[in-house]
């Protein structure tokens, strides 16, 4: 699925099962693209679903006014695609794939 399509709900369950594969899996792990490091970027990202549960799963977005959701919407969007595109699966979501030759007249 493309990150374009999926919910924050979808992108924080995507995040943690790439986490989850990336610990039992060191053949994928290998192919992460680690901000600063397997551990340290392992660490960033738990706090940061911790906090993402905290705002969206448990409701708490809704709490906000309207202004400061449409913010948390975006900031946390751009740092759960930042996240996911570390992994092979979500790394071809913005490469495109076609290649159209021009045309002479």
């Amino acid at each position: 699925m493309k990150l374009e399509n999926m919910t924050i709900t979808d992108k924080i369950n995507a995040l943690e099962q790439a986490i989850e594969k990336a610990d039992l899996e060191v053949e994928y792990s290998i192919q992460v693209k680690w901000e600063k490091g397997a551990e340290d970027t392992k660490d960033d990202v738990h706090i940061f679903i911790q906090n993402a549960h905290t705002l969206f799963a448990s409701g708490g977005i809704n709490s906000l006014d309207y202004d400061v959701k449409a913010d948390a919407y975006a900031s946390y969007n751009t740092r759960l695609d930042s996240y996911l595109r570390m992994f092979p699966e979500f790394q071809l979501d913005d490469i495109i794939t076609e290649n159209v030759p021009a045309m002479h007249i």
